[in-house]
């Protein structure tokens, strides 16, 4: 069951960002609406939203929008 506190996480290397910045993964479950991909789910944290604007702000320029990696470094 999902919990309100639970923070959905589509991309693989923003989860793996997440992670090594600190923030508790819950669980792991398949996306319903885009097979063969997952969803993170992440415990509530008052600083992840500024952890996400971090990685958008470091990494846009290398991803893009579906988290592909798009430079050739």
């Amino acid at each position: 069951m999902m919990k309100d506190k639970d923070y959905p996480i589509f991309n693989l290397d923003v989860a793996n960002y997440l992670m090594a910045k600190g923030f508790k993964l819950v669980r792991i479950k398949p996306n319903k609406f885009k097979l063969g991909t997952l969803i993170f789910y992440f415990e509530q944290n008052k600083n992840i939203d500024l952890a996400l604007d971090k990685f958008n702000k470091t990494f846009s320029k290398e991803f893009s929008m579906n988290g592909k990696e798009v430079s050739n470094h």
